[in-house]
């Protein structure tokens, strides 16, 4: 079974966000499953979060957010590469 796909959170702010989640995720001893079905979503999207192919909408980091009881350090994270609202 291959481990992990290597993140470099320095290749952009997506890349920044998605390991934080890996991070955060691996501290509570969670698998990708588990965090998606706390954040009502597929362990497919939790993927493409983690690995910055797709990153989340605002609901979603906010559910990933509450999900890892980050204390708002994804949601944070999230406003760098999404152009402010008008």
């Amino acid at each position: 079974m291959a481990g992990p796909k290597p993140l470099d959170p320095r290749a952009s702010l997506a890349a920044m966000l998605g390991a934080r989640v890996r991070k955060l995720r691996q501290g509570k001893e969670w698998t990708q499953q588990q965090l998606a079905d706390a954040s009502f979503v597929s362990h497919t999207r939790i993927a493409q979060v983690e690995l910055a192919t797709d990153p989340p909408n605002e609901a979603l980091a906010q559910q990933i957010d509450d999900a890892l009881a980050a204390d708002g350090e994804i949601t944070d994270l999230w406003w760098h590469p999404t152009p402010p609202r008008t």
